[in-house]
């Protein structure tokens, strides 16, 4: 609610913003009216998206191996590959906290990216190391945004080559 409080437009004009990004985010033909701790929660917002800028650049994100295992006879089947934002200091940070930010700021296409060299490095460590056995996949998350990037096949066939992985060790 705009108020006597405001002395400077531009301070009407950035709460006016942040009220049009939040009804955006709720979907169309939207009305939001401005509240203050609106304000924290978009502040928040783009201090984790700059944040995550720089743990792209830094590779600050590791991928954990959830085991997979068949309902059937309960063999190991494979993994899930999970990622976490290793936070220099806020540790580790869940998915929940920055993928829809990246997301919706186009840093998702890196991060997927990113998270793609890691398990296929992984992988490709296991098999030299003589600990892959044969059946076993990794099931790696792919956002929508990465699935209509063109160059995502190529990326992948790239990253197989390179760490020596096969068709049948991912899935995506």
């Amino acid at each position: 609610m705009f108020d006597a409080t405001y002395v400077r437009v531009d301070d009407v004009v950035r709460d006016a913003d942040t009220a049009l990004h939040m009804a955006k985010r709720g979907g169309r033909n939207r009305a939001v009216a401005f509240e203050h701790h609106m304000r924290d929660a978009i502040e928040q917002r783009f201090k984790v998206e700059s944040e995550l800028t720089q743990a792209l650049a830094q590779r600050q994100f590791e991928v954990f191996f959830q085991p997979i295992v068949r309902l059937t006879d309960l063999s190991h089947a494979g993994f899930e590959a999970l990622v976490r934002w290793k936070h220099p200091t806020h540790g580790y940070i869940s998915p929940a906290e920055f993928v829809e930010i990246a997301e919706e700021s186009g840093q998702i296409r890196e991060l997927g990216r990113q998270i793609l060299d890691m398990a296929m490095q992984a992988i490709g460590t296991w098999h030299q190391q003589g600990l892959w056995q044969p059946g076993w996949y990794v099931s790696i998350n792919v956002s929508g945004g990465q699935l209509v990037d063109d160059s995502l096949l190529q990326e992948i066939e790239a990253l197989q080559s390179r760490h020596g992985v096969a068709c049948t060790d991912i899935r995506l």
